[in-house]
């Protein structure tokens, strides 16, 4: 639905240009597969769907003319993309049926965004820069109530969904990002289409200014793709990538524990500094690509009793040219 969503948007934006690539992705505490349904967690970020189609060239939605480096073939060096996604946060459950959420220690107000994003990427000679800004609602319209309720009723074993009744009153939001990704140390062309595979160490940096979000980050990743049956040159052989990132947030305003932004509304004493470090696996064969990753990321906020570990899947399709 979320994918479905985001390529219609595309398509309006775009007049119906085929995308070099089409990616879905998920992510939920459920997807730490170790664990018995029953003993997986489902508060703090228990769910998110983002659905994505990518262009080639430049976007005429943003007004980048000035940001971006020159290029002499923009088709290749430029990418633009439209995105459809919803996030949800919850506090614990209580430990008991009956207790009131107000009497756990937790005290998270529940939370859902909903939001449609548009991003321009330039990358040249392993250096990449974004910029995207999102825009959306908070709130019951963002329809965090009826997303949860769906997947723990076709999933009976997972535990109930808490109460609704208590979450972030309605108001638009937005948040604009600025990042930029540089490969420090590198062996092959791991990325690459047509290449066996390869290794790279990359240093990240993002900095976001809006209602949502007000902070910045910064981290390194590593990543190694490995053939699966020897090399070929048309990119065809399925290779398996592995990559871990470790990454420190800061963070001045953050919607979903300071509170709406124009309306009053419950708040958490956050932390203000936080880290989070991943482990990823993905199989890459022809156009497409698949994607597991498994995150712990550090307590943010005081009362938060401990980090929470959390997973993602994704697919990707990159038509044939």
């Amino acid at each position: 639905m979320v994918a479905a969503g985001a390529f219609a948007l595309a398509a309006c934006a775009t007049g119906w240009r085929q995308p070099t690539s089409v990616r879905i992705s998920t992510d939920n505490d459920a997807y730490l597969f170790w664990l018995p349904p029953w003993e997986r967690t489902d508060h703090e970020y228990t769910a998110g769907a983002r659905g994505t189609a990518e262009y080639a060239g430049p976007s005429g939605v943003l007004p980048l003319a000035r940001w971006r480096r020159p290029c002499r073939e923009p088709a290749a060096c430029m990418r633009h993309s439209f995105s459809l996604g919803q996030e949800l946060y919850t506090g614990e459950p209580p430990p008991t049926p009956g207790v009131a959420p107000a009497a756990h220690p937790s005290h998270r107000t529940n939370a859902a965004w909903l939001y449609v994003e548009a991003a321009e990427r330039d990358s040249i000679a392993g250096d990449a820069r974004e910029v995207s800004v999102r825009v959306g609602v908070v709130g019951p319209p963002a329809l965090g109530e009826p997303m949860q309720q769906f997947f723990h009723v076709i999933g009976p074993k997972y535990p109930l969904p808490v109460d609704w009744n208590r979450q972030l009153p309605f108001e638009p939001g937005f948040v604009a990002t600025v990042a930029r990704r540089r490969v420090l140390v590198s062996a092959g062309e791991p990325g690459a289409s047509g290449t066996p595979g390869g290794a790279a160490l990359t240093a990240r940096g993002s900095a976001s200014l809006g209602t949502i979000l007000t902070g910045a980050s910064g981290g390194l990743t590593a990543l190694g793709v490995f053939p699966l049956a020897g090399a070929s040159q048309s990119g065809r052989w399925p290779r398996v990538s592995v990559s871990a990132d470790a990454t420190a947030y800061g963070v001045l305003r953050d919607e979903f524990l300071d509170g709406t932004f124009f309306r009053s509304s419950p708040r958490l004493a956050k932390r203000a500094i936080y880290g989070e470090g991943a482990l990823s696996l993905g199989l890459w064969w022809s156009e497409v690509r698949l994607g597991y990753r498994v995150a712990r990321t550090g307590a943010r906020y005081d009362l938060q009793g401990a980090p929470f570990n959390w997973g993602t899947l994704t697919a990707e399709w990159r038509p044939p040219r």
